[in-house]
């Protein structure tokens, strides 16, 4: 009699994984990550640092995580992520212990951000450690988004 999948057939079509549900038109998400790397200094405050998206498609903003390349430079940070217009995930900056180290398991971003093509990101972030400059690479992960012509 079927798979036994249960399926709410009032729930908004993108919620069900469907297809062209998004925004009245047919898109393909495809899987996309913008690195960010940057070296801190010990006390550095970085504020309004701009990290470029793609200019071809929208930017679909589901999931972050770092990693630092280098162990001898593993310091405590603090870091906080907007957009152009101002608005940020946080009111103020988040301890990096709050955020993935594992690529496999992505702090995620509920709901997703969309960013129109070209758009940006805005990271603030603060190297906490006294004694130790610090290279993190963020990792903004989601899709790239392709409207399809039609």
């Amino acid at each position: 009699m079927g798979s036994g999948l249960i399926v709410n057939p009032l729930a908004p079509l993108v919620s069900r994984g469907i297809p062209g549900s998004f925004q009245g038109g047919e898109y393909i998400d495809v899987d996309y990550t913008q690195p960010f790397d940057i070296t801190l200094a010990v006390n550095q405050l970085a504020t309004g640092l701009q990290v470029g998206l793609p200019n071809d498609t929208d930017f679909i903003l589901r999931a972050i995580h770092y990693t630092q390349p280098n162990p001898a430079a593993l310091a405590p940070f603090n870091w906080r992520v907007g957009d152009a217009q101002g608005y940020y995930l946080s009111n103020t900056l988040i301890f990096s212990g709050n955020l993935s180290v594992n690529p496999a398991q992505p702090t995620p971003v509920m709901p997703e951000l969309i960013f129109p093509r070209g758009g940006v990101l805005i990271v603030d972030l603060q190297n906490t450690s006294a004694f130790v400059t610090n290279q993190i690479q963020l990792a903004f992960r989601g899709v790239k988004r392709y409207r399809m012509a039609g």
